[in-house]
């Protein structure tokens, strides 16, 4: 994988997770074992194992969209802490309904790659 910069790394994480592409989202992941994660019931996740499950359930669910707008951006070295603004607006029997967070995401630099190492979703009240 080439070396992109943290923000085209951010996005292109985000073309995977938008297109449900599962595999290539692994290319955007630690290679550690462990990838804390809180989705946006509050439920706290910590192994890698237990983030792909878990995304690639939803993946599989096809009645999802999934828009997002980034608030901030910090970059040093080797860290990169992204806040997005998600909205998923889900539709069943026809009634669509949006569920809002915050989403903060973190990054770390390995070999000049940007990977993801957590992410944390706060729901908008």
């Amino acid at each position: 994988m080439e070396n992109l910069s943290l923000m085209a790394t951010f996005k292109a994480y985000l073309n995977c997770v938008k297109s449900r592409d599962f595999d290539n989202l692994k290319n955007y992941l630690t290679t550690e074992d462990t990838l804390p994660f809180v989705d946006g019931g509050g439920n706290l996740k910590i192994t890698m194992t237990d983030y792909l499950s878990s995304q690639k359930n939803w993946f599989l669910d096809p009645n999802w969209t999934y828009r997002s707008e980034i608030r901030s951006i910090q970059e040093f070295e080797n860290t990169g802490i992204i806040i997005d603004e998600t909205t998923i607006t889900s539709t069943k029997d026809g009634e669509s309904s949006d569920f809002n967070m915050l989403v903060t995401y973190v990054f770390q630099r390995k070999n000049n790659t940007w990977l993801m190492v957590t992410d944390v979703c706060t729901a908008i009240l």
